[in-house]
Order: C-alpha cells, then sequence, then structure tokens
C-alpha cells in the first residue's frame, strides 16, 4: 500500500468550495470517461463556471463523491491507495482539472495543493510540491508577496506590457469582491456592502479562518475594494509607487479635499487591532457619512 499525505493550503480564492482527489484513475481516464477536452470548466454567457460533469452542479458532485476524496480549504487528507496506483489530481465540482503528479517510486508522498488562477479567470486546484518523481516546477500566480519586494519578472516584451500597481489596483478589487460573493457574503461598491467586509473580518479572523494564515494578497484585495467603494461614493483616486518595494501596502487614496487615506494599511490594522479599526464605520466617516452611523 502507499499512503498520499495531501495538505491544501488556506486560500481566500474557493475558500468555501471542496476539491476532489482523484487516484482512481489517470487524468486522461477521467477526461476520456467525461468527454472532457482540456481542464478547465466551461463558463456561461455572464463567466460563471458550469459543470462539464452532468447535468448539474449537484450530478458533477455526487460523480466525484463516489470517485475521489474531498479536501477543504486548510485541510490536510490521508489516503491510503493501492501500489498500483501511479499518479493523483483533483477535480472541481464542475471540472476543472489541475496538474497531474506522477508518484514514482517508493510509499509515502507529501503533497501540497493550492489554487491556481482567479483573478480573470475561474481558480483551479494546483499540485505545488510532491516527493515523488517527475513533480513540476513551481509556478507562482496572482499577486506578488505584499511585506517584501516584487517578485522577478520576466522581461516584458514591450514597456507597456510591464505590469503596474495601478493595473492591478481594480483587478484586486474585483477578484475580492467576486470572491466575497461565492462565500456567502453580498457585496458591491456600496456603503452597505462595506458591513459584509466587516463581517468578513469578525468571521474569517476566528480560528480556521481564511485570515488567520498567510493572507497577504487577501488584505490587498480587499484594501483595493475598500478604497474603490470609496471613490466612487464620494471622489477621489489612486496614487501608486511601483519604485515602492511596500508599494502596495502603500497604496494611496487622495480625497477631493486633498487628504489622503491607505485602504490597505487600514486592512491590516483591522486584522491586528480588531473591532476597534471597523472597516464600515472607516468608510463611512472618510465618505461624510458620519451622520448615519449608530453609537
Amino acid at each position: 500500500m502507499k499512503k498520499i499525505i495531501i495538505t491544501r493550503k488556506r486560500k481566500f480564492a474557493s475558500a468555501l468550495v471542496p476539491f476532489w482527489i482523484i487516484t482512481t484513475m489517470t487524468k486522461d481516464e477521467f477526461k476520456q470517461r467525461f468527454g472532457l477536452t482540456g481542464d478547465a470548466a466551461g463558463v456561461d454567457s455572464l463567466g460563471q463556471p458550469v459543470s462539464r460533469l452532468g447535468a448539474s452542479l449537484q450530478e458533477g458532485v455526487g460523480i466525484l463523491d463516489s470517485i475521489g476524496n474531498r479536501i477543504g480549504n486548510g485541510k490536510t487528507v490521508s489516503l491510503l491507495v493501492g501500489d498500483d496506483v501511479r499518479t493523483v489530481f483533483a477535480s472541481t465540482g464542475d471540472g476543472g482539472l489541475s496538474n497531474e503528479i506522477e508518484l514514482g517510486e517508493g510509499s509515502e508522498f507529501s503533497l501540497t495543493l493550492t489554487v491556481r488562477g482567479g483573478w480573470k479567470t475561474a481558480s483551479v486546484p494546483y499540485f505545488e510540491a510532491a516527493d515523488g518523481k517527475g513533480v513540476p516546477e513551481r509556478t507562482g500566480t496572482g499577486l506578488f508577496g505584499l511585506f517584501g519586494k516584487k517578485k522577478k519578472e520576466p522581461e516584458p516584451e514591450t514597456p507597456e506590457e510591464k505590469p503596474t500597481l495601478a493595473h492591478d489596483i481594480p483587478i484586486a478589487a474585483e477578484w475580492a469582491k467576486n470572491n466575497l460573493n461565492a462565500t456567502g457574503y453580498q457585496v458591491d461598491y456600496d456603503l452597505q456592502s462595506m458591513e459584509e467586509v466587516e463581517r468578513f473580518f469578525r468571521e474569517q479572523s476566528a480560528e480556521g479562518g481564511v485570515l488567520t494564515g498567510k493572507c497577504g494578497s487577501i488584505l490587498f484585495g480587499l484594501g483595493c475594494l475598500v478604497g474603490e467603494t470609496i471613490i466612487r461614493v464620494h471622489g477621489g483616486q489612486w496614487e501608486t509607487d511601483d519604485d515602492d518595494p511596500k508599494g502596495e501596502v502603500n497604496i494611496t487614496v487622495r480625497l477631493p479635499d486633498g487628504s489622503k487615506i491607505w485602504p490597505v494599511q487600514r486592512c491590516i490594522k483591522r486584522l491586528a487591532n480588531g473591532p476597534e479599526d471597523n472597516i464600515h464605520d472607516y468608510v463611512m466617516v472618510m465618505t461624510g457619512n458620519v451622520n448615519d452611523l449608530e453609537f
């Protein structure tokens, strides 16, 4: 028998969505069984994933439960499989597939499962590491780390292609909004939504929440969402500095009266200090809606 230990990193993207670990067949066999082309799930006219494993998501989930093992966000599963099992991959409930890992020789394997995509495309599972042979080199996606210098990126073909904070901010805000909505929070770029952002901080900073681990990109996305909301409700504009090693933390909104605020820093303080740095109250004050606060 072989033992496979799989740890799924706690991530904001797909936070409440289970993945399924498949060892009962190879990835090619899985694709042939369900007539799949490529790894990505299908999308509807609104860009939302649709099941390609059955007539509905519920049917697809039933199929995966019969042939695979669920793994939740931030969880670890330990599987005992036959010696003839040579590969492992993961699937979402709608049929989005991860890379496939070759287990190679040995009796015990440790793998790390994370999420890839989630900015402009649907997020899918992705194996980062294993102690077997044929393990693909880890590939980073999404935002660069928040609390240090940016990761070195390949040289763009033209200067216009170089990523900038000004480019990342609206994408990050939309990413945060979409992930909040997908995980049970009702969010848009309005004042009422800031109550939901505050609820997210309250619930997800508790034990087991997505804010209890490494969450730099989440805080950046939430800060961008908060700043975008203030701009849309009250006016103002973003100011960024791509030469600042901590530019993601220091992105600034200049308000119409010339004053400045730092939404990502505020989100970091909210996580560190708790409800005393309430996000909803902060936005209400910044937009001049103090009279609507309840004391």
